[in-house]
């Protein structure tokens, strides 16, 4: 069972301005070289803390550098909790500033309705500025290019249907000797349907609607990207996925035969561990069937079957 640790002695340090949700940054106690942690508060019924620990561990089953996290509470708020990312020394850059820096018409204040968001310039940044592959976390994944992790987190993304990969969930590392990193994925709290009521997720799982099945759902995924031209709508996660096997077929692959290869005892074992006062059977029953067919849409996309 995954444990909740509580970090109500923490030391408060300073709040995170960059986001929607409730964050605080914390050190742990007592106060030395340990690293700031980011404790993201669990809005109640919203799914906000089981959804980020379970696509933290499913990462993890691909190798991905992932943000650590864990459950935590903090004052007798529920939530989870993460460790900084990167040594004191060095320097988190988010996308829409490296964005801006090349797009003139780019307003990296502007994190929805981002019509210049696209697929293509964000992923030539990543090659374009020569990238190295994360600090942190070592991952057992065989050496290639980094804008193919990066291609791993995208379909992440489609696997656990997070819908929230704007311009700050993604960014570089710049490490105190001037080397640019891509930063590990770290944000996934919108995903496995953990906004949808109990009443929903029961619906969804039993009726012959095929409108609003699991499948049917998870169908409409989007993600944050924009298709081509300037009046383009945000992609589909298949979109993404089509777009990425066309233009990046071996890294694509590569990241379908992982995805592929996890069986469903493997996401249940996952929830299995995850105390029941977090998450309802439900929930766990519906994420896995999303997973499922999410990884069905995958192998359609790559494999024609």
């Amino acid at each position: 069972m995954f444990a909740v640790q509580d970090v109500s002695q923490w030391v408060a340090e300073r709040p995170e301005t960059v986001g929607s949700k409730e964050k605080q940054w914390l050190l742990p106690t007592p106060v030395g070289s340990a690293r700031p942690h980011l404790f993201k508060i669990g809005r109640p019924n919203t799914g906000e803390d089981w959804s980020e620990k379970v696509a933290c561990e499913i990462a993890k089953l691909l190798d991905l550098p992932c943000a650590h996290y864990e459950f935590a509470t903090f004052a007798g708020q529920p939530g989870v909790i993460s460790e900084k990312f990167f040594p004191a020394n060095a320097s988190f850059h988010p996308a829409n500033t490296l964005l801006s820096r090349i797009d003139d018409e780019y307003d990296g204040s502007k994190r929805f309705k981002q019509v210049r968001y696209k697929l293509f310039p964000s992923i030539a940044i990543i090659k374009g500025l020569r990238f190295r592959p994360p600090l942190e976390p070592i991952t057992r994944l065989p050496e290639m290019a980094t804008e193919h992790i990066f291609v791993g987190y995208l379909m992440l993304d489609a696997l656990i249907g997070n819908t929230d990969r704007h311009h700050e969930n993604w960014g570089a590392v710049l490490s105190v000797e001037g080397r640019v990193h891509l930063a590990p994925t770290f944000d996934h709290a919108s995903s496995l349907g953990r906004e949808q009521t109990d009443e929903r997720r029961k619906e969804r799982l039993s009726t012959r609607d095929q409108r609003i099945t699991v499948a049917a759902y998870a169908d409409r995924a989007r993600s944050a990207f924009y298709g081509p031209g300037r009046d383009a709508k945000v992609m589909t996660s298949k979109e993404v996925i089509e777009v990425l096997n066309l233009a990046h077929p071996t890294a694509t692959k590569f990241w379908a035969d992982k995805m592929s290869e996890i069986p469903a005892n493997e996401f249940e074992s996952i929830f299995a561990n995850v105390p029941p006062k977090i998450v309802s059977d439900v929930s766990a029953e519906f994420a896995v069937q999303l997973l499922a067919h999410n990884q069905g849409m995958i192998r359609e996309v790559v494999y024609g079957r």
